[in-house]
């Protein structure tokens, strides 16, 4: 019986063609990866600004007197409705106040036109929210999930007198990142294909 080998030249472009594709995916991974990261650095930051402004933007007396009143503050409607500025042009999804009302961490004002958390609803406190409230402005590392999709929440202090007195939340989508990074990594596919 006679057995055919390959000739040395076609075994080395053949290992060289496999070195290549597997060079390829490793590159591909890579700078998939790379941009990913840049992405969620890019909308942290970006949530973070949006938040650090309309903490800035809010007079911490109004806020004492809507924290004590709720709804029932002269400053209610005015406050609301610079908040709802970013809601409406800052590609955010929800802008909100919050802080603590009888030792729970609670809404103070929600600008959510659909469903808004109400005067006093808790909201569930996390390390970035407890720094907010120790007055240090923060972003989650990781975004999160729940039933309306992926999103990262930036939290800014309201500070008075050097006194926290309540926090700003902004919450921005994840999912347009992710669609990016598809798009991003179907494009990596193809030039790795060519």
């Amino acid at each position: 019986m006679k057995t055919r080998k390959l000739g040395i030249t076609k075994q080395l472009c053949l290992m060289i063609s496999v070195l290549i594709l597997l060079g390829d995916v490793v590159l591909g991974v890579a700078l998939s990866n790379r941009v990913q990261s840049m992405l969620l650095e890019h909308i942290q930051t970006n949530a973070l600004n949006i938040a650090n402004c309309a903490a800035a933007g809010i007079n911490p007396e109004e806020m004492k007197d809507i924290y004590k009143l709720g709804e029932d503050s002269e400053y209610w409607d005015s406050v609301y409705q610079e908040l709802s500025v970013y809601l409406e042009n800052g590609g955010v999804e929800y802008v909100y106040v919050a802080g603590m009302l009888e030792n729970q961490f609670s809404f103070i004002m929600d600008t959510d036109p659909e469903e808004p958390g109400m005067y006093g609803d808790s909201v569930e406190p996390d390390s970035d929210n407890e720094a907010a409230l120790q007055g240090v402005a923060s972003v989650n590392d990781e975004p999160f999930g729940d039933e309306w999709g992926l999103h990262l929440t930036a939290w800014s202090p309201i500070i008075s007198d050097g006194e926290v007195v309540a926090v700003v939340g902004v919450d921005v989508s994840y999912d347009s990142v992710q669609k990016s990074l598809g798009k991003v990594t179907k494009l990596i596919v193809t030039i790795s294909n060519i």
